[in-house]
């Protein structure tokens, strides 16, 4: 039995049965549709959880795969597949890759499929990767946000071959140089790593919220630029 995927199956389940009620009573049918694909997820979840068995390698490989088909369906069905912000929402409790239309409370948000304020959302919690890191980085002091993310997305995920990191007004600009091509793979998807972990880093880093204000894909490098919220 794995216990993270239990819980953020159990919790995903009955958030998607929240909204589901909501989406039957109040007939709306892109919340329902939506929640509907997210209750699959859910028992995904918590079907693995129930049945998980170290070392089940293959089963983690699957497991990330259907992750990513079932994912990109959620973009699809809420719409926000053609038009969505990465947001990352950081507190000591839970710390959550949000994928949202326009501008959300952090504080709001949960982990699933939701609305805040007429902005729809989905968010999955990236507590592991956070406390993975946490447990192999520390950030002491006078470390710096390159060497940071160089040793992280270089050095051990082989993302790239090596990472400039600018800032002006208050935006961080950070250069993915000369990607690997499991990388570059990835970027063609709505839901990667690639596109998940470099906000997440820079979000462990400053311990704060973080928006993603654009992307970019030039020749072999991927440019991401974030601002600290």
């Amino acid at each position: 039995m794995e216990y993270r995927y239990l819980l953020a199956g159990i919790n995903i389940s009955l958030v998607s049965i929240v909204f589901i009620v909501f989406g039957i009573f109040s007939n709306n049918s892109i919340v329902l549709g939506t929640s509907l694909s997210t209750l699959v997820l859910g028992i995904l979840l918590t079907t693995i959880g129930l049945t998980y068995i170290p070392p089940l390698h293959e089963l983690l490989k699957n497991y990330s795969n259907d992750l990513t088909i079932f994912a990109n369906k959620l973009l699809e069905d809420s719409g926000l597949v053609s038009n969505h912000e990465i947001r990352i929402c950081y507190s000591n409790d839970i710390i959550q890759a949000v994928f949202t239309n326009g501008a959300i409370d952090c504080k709001k948000v949960l982990p699933g499929v939701g609305v805040v304020n007429n902005v729809s959302y989905i968010s999955f919690p990236v507590k592991d990767l956070v406390s993975v890191l946490e447990t192999e980085y520390s950030i002491g002091e006078g470390v710096d946000l390159r060497d940071y993310l160089r040793d992280i997305l270089v050095n051990r995920y082989i993302i790239s071959r090596d990472i400039i990191v600018d800032k002006e007004d208050g935006v961080f600009k950070i250069e993915l140089w000369s990607l690997t091509k499991d990388a570059r793979d990835l970027l063609n998807k709505p839901v990667n790593p690639v596109r998940i972990i470099v906000p997440v880093c820079v979000s462990r880093f400053f311990e704060r919220n973080i928006s993603v204000v654009d992307e970019e894909i030039v020749g072999n490098h991927y440019i991401i630029k974030m601002k600290v919220v």
